[in-house]
């Protein structure tokens, strides 16, 4: 396949582009600075690199700017710490709306983008794609408006659409903001305490490899199609997750609960049902198989 990337150096990014480059699929990534992308990404020798602004398109043909890909995995996303800035997240889906259609305008036939599973609000226990989804932060609102938008536009073209919401994603040795990367960090620099809330919150857990063949997998057919959740299905603890994360690291680093508040715009126990995602799985596999 020939493959468009966005957000291919963010912490999903990098592992799909690996998963793709694996199985001999042609790849093209799009950054805004191609020379910061080359020193820092070890893939990027392999892949076609063209230097784009999401929000300052080229006048011309973008999907044969961007070598007429088979698929677009849209990871793309601006300011993700910023989940609850009601401003800066609104503008968003309209420069993504923007991008998308300037792609099947060109010709484009087959997206997947990246959604979260923040967009089931504070919904409670196993967190269905049929539900009716009451997002409670800015983050969440606009990730549902843009796939709103973008279901209605692809269905007006015939193209085919996917939309992952992705559950906590983690990685060892993964330097990224989030609670993960900061626990990687007090691992690194042996630090005897890592401060965090109580860590009670049941939540969707998914290893960033799994998560990015996952998403490789989804994209590989177009029989299951819609929103698609990328989680584990399984709840746990964030404290159990945390130091089965330092276990595995044989960390002497000790979990110190109780320090900070949880986020109050995070549900106290929810996953994500894998019954559709498996559905895809299993088309895909089907469809290599042949």
């Amino acid at each position: 396949m020939r493959v468009l990337v966005t957000g291919a150096t963010g912490l999903i990014g990098n592992h799909l582009v690996r998963r793709l480059l694996e199985d001999g699929n042609s790849v093209t990534v799009i950054t805004r600075d191609t020379d910061k992308l080359k020193e820092n990404a070890e893939w990027a020798s392999e892949v076609s690199v063209k230097e784009l602004d999401l929000t300052e398109l080229p006048d011309c043909n973008l999907f044969t700017y961007l070598s007429e890909p088979d698929v677009c995995i849209h990871l793309a996303w601006d300011n993700v710490r910023k989940q609850t800035d009601e401003a800066l997240q609104s503008q968003y889906p309209a420069v993504h709306q923007r991008f998308v259609r300037a792609l099947v305008d060109g010709g484009l036939k087959h997206l997947f983008v990246a959604g979260a599973i923040l967009e089931y609000g504070m919904a409670k226990g196993e967190l269905k794609e049929t539900a009716e989804v009451v997002p409670h932060i800015a983050y969440g609102k606009a990730k549902v408006k843009l796939c709103k938008d973008l279901q209605r536009l692809c269905d007006e073209h015939g193209v085919t659409f996917q939309w992952g919401r992705v559950g906590y994603i983690y990685g060892e040795h993964e330097q990224v903001a989030s609670f993960f990367g900061f626990l990687q960090e007090a691992i690194d620099n042996k630090d005897e305490f890592f401060p965090m809330s109580d860590g009670e919150q049941v939540q969707d857990f998914l290893h960033v490899k799994k998560c990015a063949d996952h998403i490789y997998r989804i994209v590989r057919q177009k029989k299951v199609t819609g929103v698609i959740n990328v989680c584990s299905g399984e709840g746990r603890r964030l404290l159990d997750r945390a130091q089965e994360f330092l276990d595995n690291q044989n960390s002497s680093t000790i979990l110190k609960p109780g320090v900070y508040p949880r986020r109050d715009w995070e549900p106290s126990c929810a996953w994500g049902s894998v019954e559709k995602l498996n559905l895809a799985l299993a088309s895909s596999d089907n469809a290599a198989s042949r």
